[in-house]
């Protein structure tokens, strides 16, 4: 079968961002481009299109899992938009038992339809292969996405979600215990960049893990560019400023619970 040569990255939240989408679409690229080069990942380039990023390369990019901003990727091969190419390459990703087609076609200057891309497809997977459709429950999703090429894939990963780290600014997160830490990656994921006081010298490695595109700094107190401070506050203690800083608290602890 031939080789992955692309991967198809989709994002969901920065795509309503209106006349400040490019913004985010871009900084989204440069966090991907930094999860890549920290895992030594060698691509050609990453191409932005109307809802999607294109990433040239033979890698699955696995690491993507941990990029904020991404809904889900997949490793593709791309083809002509060619209807017979697309058949044949399609049959070539058959794996085994049932089988669905999902057809986007983004470009509409293609002459098939979404609906008619899924149904020729269907039927000639059908008649080469005399496999079940299923559409609820497939063993094997045949995907293909029609844009300036055709790209076609049977493997779909989910990313994280939420926003790209660094596109609502700096906020500084004050570890008291483990909890904590997933306040600090709940902030990421909505865009923000951390610095990081950690008295107690609890370990932050999984705070790494998330921020592709910002450096996590220690410091002992705010910066004066810090926009919030992050806490694990109780409903007992919670307060609006702390060292006149807003005070956010991503998860708020009630006695021995956490919501």
């Amino acid at each position: 079968m031939e080789e992955i040569n692309n991967v198809i990255v989709r994002y969901g939240e920065i795509g309503i961002k209106g006349q400040n989408r490019s913004y985010f679409e871009k900084y989204l690229i440069k966090n991907i481009k930094d999860c890549l080069n920290k895992n030594k990942i060698v691509y050609d380039r990453i191409i932005r299109y109307p809802g999607r990023i294109m990433i040239v390369t033979n890698d699955k990019c696995l690491c993507l899992k941990k990029v904020f901003g991404i809904v889900s990727f997949s490793p593709a091969i791309k083809t002509n938009n060619d209807f017979e190419e697309v058949k044949i390459l399609a049959l070539k990703l058959y794996t085994k038992g049932s089988f669905r087609i999902s057809a986007q076609r983004l470009n509409k200057n293609f002459n098939l339809s979404s609906n008619e891309l899924n149904n020729k497809l269907g039927e000639y997977m059908i008649n080469k292969t005399k496999a079940k459709v299923n559409l609820e429950k497939p063993d094997c999703n045949i995907g293909v996405e029609v844009m300036d090429h055709t790209y076609l894939f049977n493997e779909t990963y989910p990313g994280v979600k939420g926003l790209p780290v660094g596109v609502e600014g700096l906020v500084t997160l004050d570890i008291e215990d483990k909890k904590d830490i997933i306040s600090g990656i709940l902030m990421m994921k909505r865009g923000c960049s951390l610095e990081v006081i950690n008295k107690k010298n609890i370990n932050i490695d999984k705070l790494f893990e998330y921020s592709y595109g910002k450096t996590v700094n220690l410091v002992d107190k705010p910066s004066g560019y810090s926009l919030a401070l992050v806490k694990t506050m109780s409903l007992k203690n919670l307060k609006n400023k702390i060292d006149n800083k807003i005070l956010f608290s991503p998860l708020i602890k009630n006695e021995e619970h956490i919501y």
